[in-house]
């Protein structure tokens, strides 16, 4: 065993991928972390393997995962490099080797874990489920957010920007997707759940101030806010606040208060917030 040598990488090959993946990983070659004339990275090695796997699932092979795949490096055949393979296992289940296409989109909305839906209304491909006389958020609102379409291919970029996106609405406690395969077809059935966070918020903010022109005294804030206002994720915020302050220079006596209220209102994005 020698110590003080530097291995790097011969030639790299992907091995016993089925020719649509293959087609794939050959498109994305110059992007690959393992590339010949490279030192051999273990660190390179797992960022690869992981790369592919996320090409993989962004091009609609949402069963497909990092550990599929393993190495075989010959460091023999040529003194001080490596022939590299990156081959894909033998007995993989075959939904793990098959596109998946986004099917029906079901939207659950709970204003509690435990709360029993009893009202639906469907458009097209999508249905969304509630409780009461019409849905707590307007469906436009939702989908604009949801990134993942029917009848296209499942995409895990996608799916992350979704979550990302119905998350920084503010209104909910906890979004989870469920992708269920429909038997027989290559469709996956998508389920969102949706718990929506507490309506309201009280907050109460106090401060003591000291100036630099000799002012000292207390600072009130307290305000409310209302989420999900007018069923578009809008947010609305109204506080009271007041402060009182006193001279702590010698030979003055100045008191000075000051009160007010603020109101605002937040929209997550430039629409009018009574239509859609």
């Amino acid at each position: 065993v020698h110590l003080d040598s530097l291995f790097t990488l011969d030639t790299v090959s992907y091995i016993n991928y089925p020719e649509q993946m293959e087609i794939l990983i050959d498109s994305t070659r110059s992007e690959s972390l393992i590339q010949a004339d490279q030192p051999f990275s273990i660190s390179n090695l797992d960022g690869e393997r992981s790369r592919i796997s996320t090409l993989m699932r962004n091009n609609g092979y949402y069963f497909y995962n990092p550990s599929y795949a393993s190495y075989l490096a010959d460091t023999f055949a040529v003194n001080n490099q490596a022939l590299l393979r990156f081959q894909l296992a033998d007995g993989l289940p075959d939904e793990a080797l098959r596109k998946w296409y986004i099917g029906h989109v079901d939207v659950q909305f709970r204003k509690t874990m435990r709360e029993v839906l009893t009202d639906s209304v469907q458009r097209r491909n999508f249905t969304i489920h509630y409780t009461g006389k019409k849905p707590p958020l307007r469906p436009g609102v939702l989908l604009r957010n949801l990134r993942l379409r029917p009848r296209q291919e499942y995409n895990y970029d996608k799916h992350l920007e979704s979550t990302a996106k119905i998350n920084a609405t503010g209104i909910f406690s906890s979004t989870d997707f469920n992708f269920t395969p429909r038997p027989g077809t290559d469709t996956l059935d998508l389920r969102l759940n949706c718990v929506f966070d507490k309506p309201w918020d009280f907050y109460v903010e106090t401060n003591f101030n000291a100036r630099t022109i000799g002012r000292v005294g207390p600072e009130l804030r307290m305000g409310i806010t209302r989420r999900n206002a007018f069923r578009g994720a809008e947010k609305i915020d109204v506080n009271l606040h007041g402060s009182y302050e006193w001279s702590t220079s010698s030979g003055k006596k100045m008191n000075n208060y000051d009160y007010g209220a603020d109101a605002s209102i937040e929209f997550p994005r430039i629409i009018a917030p009574f239509f859609g």
